[in-house]
Order: structure tokens, then sequence, then C-alpha cells
């Protein structure tokens, strides 16, 4: 099974009446794909990519662009 997710963060704030956090926009997407490859063999595959700008608060600019990836493995045997 194939699931895949996207998630986006808009964070914008009146910063005339708070100073934190800064202003960053965030693409984050996930895919988790389920491995039964036998009764006794299953196991997973999970990744997640993030893109995130983040912006200066008196102009609005974006300063920083990070992009970010997360891969993970998982089997389990049972005998």
């Amino acid at each position: 099974m194939l699931t895949l997710s996207y998630e986006f963060l808009f964070n914008r704030y009146d910063y005339e009446y708070t100073v934190s956090p800064e202003p960053y926009d965030m693409h984050l997407i996930t895919a988790d794909l389920d491995i039964d490859i036998h009764r006794n063999i299953q196991g997973g595959l999970t990744s997640r990519w993030a893109f995130e700008k983040i912006r200066n608060r008196e102009t609005g600019n974006v300063y920083k662009e990070i992009f970010s990836y997360e891969l993970l493995f998982a089997m389990t045997l049972l005998y």
C-alpha cells in the first residue's frame, strides 16, 4: 500500500504585536510504502521531503531557503 500526503504551512504574523517566530513557508511531502512480501517478511519505506522559505519580517523577502529529506527503511523477519 502506498500513501502520499502534502502539507503546506503558511506562517505569517502581525509583527506590531509579536516578535517571534520568523515568517516562513513550508512544503512537506510524505510517502509511506508498506511491503508485505510474505506473511513472515514485512516492512516499509518512509520518506519525507521538506522545502522551507524563511522571510525577512520587515520586507517579506526570502533570505534563506532550506531543502531537507529523510529516508527510512524497516524490515521484519518472523520465523
